[in-house]
């Protein structure tokens, strides 16, 4: 529903490309090149759930205008994968005959809009994990969330069914304000802390040297930044939303520096 509301209001500004940039990056942690098609779907489809019946139809519904959305972007990708789709409406054979969605005010949920962005941003972040620290797809993954409330808490243990076929997860734990493994990995997902404890599945030296490798390069952009947040000139020529973006970057760095300080801490630990 937002996705459809964003590429609409951009539609209609001519400006296309933003809403192609907005939708991949919604979309595109899902894709799953190997089968071509979305995990969350495919999660939904064989996740043993009360809801065996609903899910299914929900998931290829979701699934069937993601793609129409997708498809001035991402052409040939979208036809594939939409031609395979077992739709039992579907009135057209190819996808870019098929009738443009458009949005429902009456299907707008804040609340489950936030909550499967929280969800999204969970998995992201282990998959982010796995990613850096190079450890193959085929290893299950035991992963420690910290949340700041029992609401979020209950949240993240319901999407577990997704946080394994879509994130690897083996063994999850989700806990209000959870202490870290030690020699753990860490990440930020929106207002949780994701631990992945990585003895045993990476080279802790290696990890190390990458750690202090990217805290060298953020040193420098910190530098730099604050170099350039101190110049009273800069600070009274430049527009408003330039100086603002700038300290918004140099909290975002210092904030990432010292994940990745607490990170080489707990694995030298």
């Amino acid at each position: 529903m937002v996705s459809l509301s964003i590429v609409a209001r951009l539609g209609a500004r001519f400006k296309l490309p933003s809403g192609s940039f907005g939708l991949i990056r919604r979309f595109l942690p899902f894709m799953r090149p190997d089968r071509w098609t979305l995990a969350t779907a495919a999660a939904l489809m064989v996740v043993e759930v009360p809801f065996s019946v609903v899910r299914p139809l929900i998931a290829r519904h979701v699934l069937d205008e993601a793609l129409r959305l997708l498809h001035p972007f991402m052409p040939i990708l979208t036809e594939e994968i939409w031609t395979r789709l077992p739709l039992t409406s579907r009135q057209t054979d190819h996808i870019i005959v098929a009738q443009w969605p458009t949005p429902d005010p009456r299907l707008r949920d804040a609340t489950a809009t936030d909550s499967l962005d929280q969800v999204i941003t969970v998995i992201t972040a282990v998959r982010n994990v796995r990613g850096e620290n190079r450890i193959s797809p085929k290893i299950g993954l035991t992963v420690h969330v910290s949340t700041p409330n029992e609401e979020t808490t209950t949240l993240i243990e319901g999407a577990s069914d997704y946080l394994a076929h879509v994130a690897g997860v083996a063994t999850l734990e989700v806990r209000v304000n959870a202490s870290r493994p030690p020699k753990s990995a860490v990440a930020i997902a929106g207002n949780c802390r994701i631990y992945v404890p990585l003895e045993g599945l990476v080279d802790i030296d290696e990890e190390l040297a990458r750690l202090d490798k990217a805290m060298a390069k953020l040193d420098k952009e910190i530098g730099k930044l604050q170099g350039k947040l101190s110049n009273e000139r800069f600070i009274a020529n430049a527009p408003a939303e330039v100086v603002e973006k700038d300290r918004g970057r140099l909290s975002e760095a210092k904030a990432q520096r010292m994940t990745y300080a607490e990170s080489a801490t707990h694995l030298r630990g």
